[in-house]
This record gives C-alpha cells, structure tokens and sequence, in this order.
C-alpha cells in the first residue's frame, strides 16, 4: 500500500478546482472536495486513499469521495481526484453517471437461453387451457427465421415482461419470433402477432397484449437489449449447441461466427456490418488450458475475413487473460513490442465474448502468428502435393520457428510440479517412444565451436504433430512452426536445411564468430525483442516457450513477434526479478550484444524505446477505460478475483490485502500493475543509461 500512495503522490501539482456539490450539513463541497477546505487537490486525493486503505477512519465529507459513482471511496476515486487535480481529467464519472437501472446483465437469468431446437423449450407438454388463459409456452427467437442472430435464444419469462440480452451489433428492428401462446390471441397496437409470420421491432420494449378465450387481456412488455459495453461482441455457435466443454485442444470443432457492434465512442475498431461465417475451433495453450472454463482458442474461419480494422485471414487467436486479472497484459507487452520496433508485432482488439448463447466474458481477438502478407510476411508454401515442390530448393522457403521446451514434458500443459521431463537421446527412452510413432531424422551441421562437422537428430511427435529438435549452446528446444510438418516430409531437404541453419547460429554465438552472427542474425529484430522480455519481465523470455524467430530466403534469422505476456510484469509466483538484466544474461542474449554490432543494436532499440514509451502510462489508463464496463460483466462471470489462479503471485490474494480493497478488488490488480511497471520503467532508464552513458 505504501507503494500505491506513493505512486499516487509523484504527481502532486496543487490545482484548485469546481465541481457538483454535496451538501454537507449547512455547508456545500464539491464532490472531490473531501476536507471541504473549498478547493479539490492532492490533499483530497491522499485522504481518500488513507480512508480506503484504513489509514484513517472518517473523512470530513465522506459523500464528496464517491467520484466514480460506485457508492464507496476507495482508491480509484483517489487516483480519479488527483487526475482531476492536475487538469488531466476535466469532469468526474460521477458527474455523467448513466442510469443502469434498466440494463440486464448477460450473466443473469433475464438475458435468456440459448437452445439448439425448439423441442427443447416445450417442458412437459401444454398446459390445461382454461377460458382465463393467457400466456406463452415460450417466446424465443431463432437464427433459421432471423438470418443476423447468431445463435436461438428463448426470452426469459419474468410474468410481465419477456427479456433477453444479444450480443452487440444485432440488427433489432425487424425480428420474426417463435412462441407458443395459449390463449385466444397476441396482439400489438391492435395488430395480430403469429409465431413464424410477424416481423416486430424490438429495438425498443414492445408492449403484447394476451387476450383470453373469454375476452380477458393482460400486458407483457418484450426487451431484447443487445449488450452496451462499447467494445464489438463475437460469439461462436458450435454445430449442435454441444457446449464449450466440447472443445478439444488437439482436434478442430465445427460452427458459425459472428462478430458485430462497439461503440466508435469507446473504441475506434467498432464492427459497423456486422460478419457471420463458417468456422472451426480448438484449444490452445499449455498449462492455461486446464484452467477452469475460460479457455483460450485458435479460430480458423471458412474464409478470410478482415476483423476489427485488421487484416483480412482466416486465421485467429482467442485469448481469455484468465490468469491476468487486470486483463491488460498482453495488451501492454504489444504496445511495448511496437515501441521497440519489432518487426511483426500482433495486433489485438478486446472483444466480449459468446460461446453457443452464454456470455463468455472480456477476450483479446489476437491476430494468431501465421505466414502471411499481413503478420509474417516471408515466403510461404501452400501446396505441398504440387509436383514441382519435391524439387522446391530449400533455400527459397520461409522458415517459422517457436522456441518451446513442452515438446519433451511428460505433462505437456500440466501444472509445473506434475510435469517431467523426458530425454529422447536416451536410448531406451527411445526404443518406448518409437513403439507410439515418434521419428528421428539424422541430419549433418557444421559445428562452429568444434570447427569440424557434426551430427544430431530432428525429432517428430505423431500425437502433436510436431517437428523440433534442441540446441546445445542455448540447451533450448526449437519446433518448426512453418513449413508444416505435412511440407517437410514432402520436401525433406527442407527439415534439413532449417535444422542446419539453427544449428549453425547456436553454434557461431557459441563460438563467438561474429562474422557469421552477424550474417545469421538480425540484431536490430533481437534487440528489440529483448528489451521488451525485459521490461515485461516475461516467464518465457528464457525460450522457454512462446518465442518466435523466423527466416526467410534472405538466409538470416529475425526475432519476433512477441507472444504471451500473461505470466509477466509481476504476475507470476515463481518468477520475479527484481532486477534488469535477466533476459540480457541469457546465453543467446549475451553472446549477441558483447559483440560491437550488438551493443549498437541494443543501444539503438533503447533510443526508440524511449522515445515511443513516453506516453506508457496514458496507454494504459486507455486500455483499461477501454474494457472498463466489459471487465465488470467479465468478473461477474469469472467470480475469480479473491481466488488465486495457477500461479498468481500470493501476495495479492493475501486475505488482509485484499480487506483494504473490499468491494474494489479489481483496483488492486490494476494498482499493482501500473506500480509495477512505472518501477519497473525506471530500473530499465537506470540500466540502460548506465549501460550507455552519454
């Protein structure tokens, strides 16, 4: 806590100010204007905080403190007073509080049901018709009637009113309903509505009149929202309703998606027309998949669309921030990546997320790291069963590799303490993964260190279809991401050829030749990509996994795009540096930046870091107003921010931490991060002008 004020406090610039009174007693003070001394600056501020961390017990005008309008002072009304302190804020969220009173929540049994057929919604048959009767067995609405509904929902019935929430972007104005009614009619305005046939306009509530075969009537009003975060809604329907529990991780799951909605207001990638198309669907992710229900997912569309202002692809990634529980990671790590300049950064748009009806929560619609002009624009290989690509030289082929330790792990994806590592060189560990599939392939290098030419093995797993092999200066492991598997078997020469040009680099940095580093390797791409690891203090920067690095036809390899930051900046019990220069200690890391052009690229990614990371803090103060409403639907979903998840640091699901921030718990995560990384900022300035002093 000390940390948060102080943090609160290095902004302290005395700045009178008016707003909206609160009458205190005979006296009015502007809210903000906690001590009622008639002006609303850092001294408000800095009470609000000691109130809501317990530092103090009362404040003068405890009605001033609410600014956000949440009904208690805690510490975002202290960092929202000194804003407006310093003139970086013009107005409190409190001033222009919106009247949520009417808004259903997607998470609550109003927002309706998702079916797959209508048989579903029948119960236990009709009921007794009496001459009194008057109402609907159900009302729901269908996407074989409705072409723009992504998925059926049948209307929660609450006796005088039918409600449901759709995702954002869904065309309410003209919806054809299918409803059972017992009773002698359904009109509206006077005008007769028929299941199947009427085309109403709920984009308001539409009051329906229910007569009865004696001629008695009552109202029901029908409220369809569709849902108001200001961020675009996607939802995938799998074939059958079967349910999120039906996604495989290994093997694609067949559907339809739909993208549409946002607010230009909010965020500037609002999806104006609305997409809905064929898809498929599977899991990823390692240990993050065996964590409760929300998943991430790799999403293949039947054709390539473009997203969200993003390039057109078929090709996409899910990612659910499940354990980052301020959902701003991996958001944060791109904008550093792209303040660095590495080459292929991933763009990413935060969506709410549907799967078969059910609200699913806030995700990152991510560009997924594929071979195409838009992401990795080397040289790709489509067609492997062309008859000339047999005697494709090897040379003029795009190379994607990731560097990823679980291809040898007993428990590939499983919790750290019940994962084991297994060595396929040894030989009766060998002889057992033979007998289930796995291959070797003998393939020759030239082994700088030793100056001689040497032998190793490139492996395959039939079960994860995956081709790698390991690097002994490094002591990492490497899959070959692009060409497939499928194209290197084709083309064998080519398995060959990356192994060998892999194994050279590893071999030279080893070795210390600077000449073939320089050759071999972008340093500038390197550079770049190890200030961010290190600035996000990232899990993976050791390749471990999640490092990509690709080569094209030019024979010289690039480092990037940055991946998966979920596990960084604080956000990981068994890992935290508090120091800079881990990632720089690393064996690649140190061999490529002792040497005269490495330094230079190094110094050279810090002087564009610096200068494009000026406004970090302003970025993410965007990000999070960004997902501000989307996160409290998400958290109402994923009751999971006193819990700890996987490997979150236990500091900050400490029973007594989390009392000081009772109410506000996701304050805490996002108080942590951004005192993290100011921190953290200031050891990278500290290191690197001590590094290159002017």
């Amino acid at each position: 806590m000390k940390r948060i004020l102080a943090f609160f406090l290095a902004f302290v610039l005395v700045v009178a100010s008016g707003a909206v009174g609160v009458s205190v007693g005979a006296k009015t003070a502007a809210l903000g204007d906690v001590n009622a001394d008639g002006k609303v600056d850092s001294t408000d501020a800095r009470l609000v905080l000691q109130y809501a961390v317990k530092k103090i017990a009362s404040l003068d005008v405890p009605e001033a403190a609410d600014v956000d309008g949440s009904g208690t002072a805690d510490s975002t009304d202290a960092r929202l007073i000194l804003q407006y302190a310093v003139k970086k804020i013009d107005k409190f969220p409190a001033d222009e509080q919106e009247d949520t009173s009417g808004i259903i929540s997607p998470n609550s049994e109003a927002a309706g049901r998702p079916f797959a057929t209508p048989d579903e919604l029948e119960g236990d048959g009709p009921p007794v018709v009496e001459g009194t009767t008057a109402h609907f067995g159900y009302f729901a609405l269908t996407t074989e009637l409705n072409a723009g509904l992504p998925f059926n929902v049948a209307l929660y019935d609450g006796g005088d009113s039918l409600t449901a929430v759709l995702p954002a972007g869904v065309d309410t104005t003209a919806l054809i309903p299918t409803f059972t009614y017992y009773g002698k009619s359904v009109t509206a305005s006077g005008a007769t509505v028929q299941s199947d046939i009427t085309v109403l306009d709920l984009s308001a509530p539409l009051v329906l009149t229910l007569t009865s075969q004696n001629g008695t009537s009552h109202e029901v009003t029908v409220k369809v929202q569709t849902l108001d975060t200001g961020l675009p809604s996607m939802a995938v329907t799998l074939n059958g309703y079967v349910g999120a529990d039906a996604i495989q991780k290994e093997e694609y799951t067949a559907g339809n998606f739909y993208l549409g909605g946002g607010d230009s207001a909010v965020c500037d990638y609002a999806q104006e027309t609305p997409v809905l198309v064929a898809c498929t669907i599977k899991g990823r992710g390692n240990s993050s998949w065996l964590l409760d229900e929300k998943k991430s997912y790799t999403l293949k569309l039947d054709k390539k669309t473009a997203l969200l202002d993003m390039a057109a692809s078929k090709n996409w990634a899910l990612v659910a921030n499940y354990e980052d529980k301020t959902l701003l990671r991996n958001a944060m790590g791109y904008y550093f990546a792209t303040a660095a300049g590495v080459p292929v950064v991933m763009q990413v748009r935060p969506v709410d997320m549907w799967i078969d009806g059910e609200y699913w929560g806030t995700y990152n619609l991510t560009e997924k790291i594929e071979i195409e002009p838009d992401r990795v624009n080397i040289t790709d290989v489509e067609k492997p069963t062309d008859k000339n690509f047999v005697d494709l030289p090897a040379d003029q082929v795009g190379y994607l590799l990731e560097f990823d330790a679980h291809v040898v792990e007993t428990n590939a994806g499983g919790l750290l303490e019940n994962v084991g590592v297994f060595n396929p060189y040894d030989e009766a560990t060998w002889e057992e993964l033979a007998k289930v599939g796995w291959k070797r392939y003998e393939c020759d290098y030239f082994h700088y260190a030793a100056d001689t030419e040497a032998m190793d093995y490139v492996f395959y797993n039939p079960e994860t279809d995956e081709t790698f092999f390991k690097l002994p200066f490094l002591g990492k492991w490497v899959t070959v991401k692009k060409p497939s598997t499928e194209n290197l078997n084709h083309n064998p020469a080519m398995r060959e050829y990356i192994f060998q040009k892999v194994r050279e680099l590893d071999s030279a940095l080893e070795a210390n030749n600077h000449n073939v580093i320089y050759d071999m390797l972008d340093l500038d791409s390197f550079a770049a990509w190890a200030l961010v690891q290190e600035m996000m203090d990232n899990t993976d920067s050791t390749f471990h996994s999640s490092v990509y690095m690709y080569m094209d036809v030019d024979g010289q390899f690039t480092f990037g795009p940055a991946w998966d930051f979920d596990r960084s900046s604080g956000n990981c019990s068994y890992w935290d540096n508090k120091n800079v220069g881990n990632v720089l200690n690393s064996r690649w890391c140190w061999a490529a930046f002792n040497t005269d052009n490495g330094r230079a690229a190094l110094q050279r990614a810090w002087q564009t870091f610096t200068v494009n990371t000026l406004d970090w803090y302003d970025v993410f103060e965007d990000y999070q107003q960004l997902i501000e409403k989307s996160r409290i639907y998400n958290f109402e979903r994923w009751d999971i921010l006193k819990k700890h998840i996987l490997y979150n640091q236990e500091s900050l699901t400490d029973e007594t931490m989390l009392s000081f921030y009772e109410g506000e718990e996701y304050q805490l995560f996002i108080d942590h991060l951004s005192g993290w990384l100011t921190g953290r900022m200031n050891k990278m300035n500290q290191e690197y002008k001590n590094r290159f002093p002017r």
